[in-house]
């Protein structure tokens, strides 16, 4: 029986040649292509090896055949980058204290990508279900963020994928955990002083430009007193309409300083840039620096 995802999933990566200007073969490069419209997807040293996407659909059926569900999948930037998510009965569960709604989830996701974005990977991620917000966790030391990369030998990995069920459901338990405590430990009096340090903003001088109006340039004539950026205090306000929601919702704590971040990734920042902010670039990386500041 064919699944829902195959339809999607259902073109593949093909390889050719990479030609300059002049029609000559560039040697030691190859451009990997959609099979089915021929799109680009990357060009790559001859030694890549992209992991399939039928490989891809292979392990989510393996996941089938384990009691798991896909619940949600998806392609990005016409096929560059692809993930699929799924849910077990015995993957974690539990109501984070101090939160109104405090229901979070356990899920795996599986990613994937044809533009040397990502590895073929697999890692935890947890759900606040009132609101979405995601945290995906990705540990580089555990069998829980095992990672496959794009080399010959792929596919004596990817069978480690499958079997790191057990340890998903460990690792979501561990996260959980951290998650309660969160919720019964306040390590900032502001938000702003949060943010600061999350996003490493800095109060220095800055420019004072000027149009010269021989040479049509802005000149700097001077330097302001010690003051943020524009973008840093366009960050602080954004955190702060947000905190007006958590702060009650969770009673002031880092629990809720934690979902600030995970909102201001998955909702705000990801409208503007796309899923693949939160999935596979900096907002996933901006969401493990919060929880590694807010859990230690």
């Amino acid at each position: 029986m064919k699944r829902s995802y195959q339809n999607l999933f259902g073109w593949d990566v093909a390889s050719r040649p990479v030609y300059n200007e002049f029609g000559e073969m560039i040697n030691g490069y190859q451009e990997l292509v959609r099979n089915d419209n021929e799109a680009t997807l990357n060009i790559t040293g001859e030694r890549y090896s992209p992991i399939p996407n039928s490989m891809f659909c292979s392990v989510l059926d393996s996941f089938a055949k384990l009691g798991c569900e896909v619940t949600k999948y998806g392609a990005m930037a016409n096929g560059k980058k692809i993930y699929a998510q799924l849910s077990h009965d015995e993957m974690a569960s539990a109501v984070i204290p101090n939160d109104h709604h405090g229901k979070t989830k356990g899920y795996a996701t599986l990613v994937n990508s044809h533009d040397g974005s990502s590895a073929f990977k697999i890692f935890v991620t947890v759900i606040r279900m009132y609101c979405n917000n995601q945290f995906h966790y990705v540990n580089n030391n555990a069998s829980n963020g095992i990672r496959i990369k794009h080399t010959v030998n792929y596919e004596a990995k990817i069978n480690d994928l499958v079997d790191c069920i057990d340890n998903i459901v460990v690792a979501q338990k561990d996260v959980l955990h951290k998650m309660q405590e969160m919720s019964e430990t306040k390590s900032f009096d502001r938000v702003t002083d949060y943010v600061e340090t999350l996003h490493k903003l800095e109060e220095k001088p800055r420019p004072i430009k000027q149009r010269n109006e021989k040479t049509g340039t802005f000149d700097t004539v001077g330097w302001t007193p010690p003051q943020f950026s524009t973008q840093g205090i366009n960050i602080m306000k954004d955190y702060e309409s947000i905190w007006d929601s958590y702060k009650h919702e969770m009673n002031y704590s880092n629990w809720g300083l934690f979902n600030a971040t995970t909102h201001y990734v998955d909702h705000e920042k990801s409208a503007n840039k796309g899923n693949a902010y939160s999935l596979f670039g900096t907002g996933m990386e901006l969401k493990g620096r919060a929880f590694k500041l807010l859990t230690n």
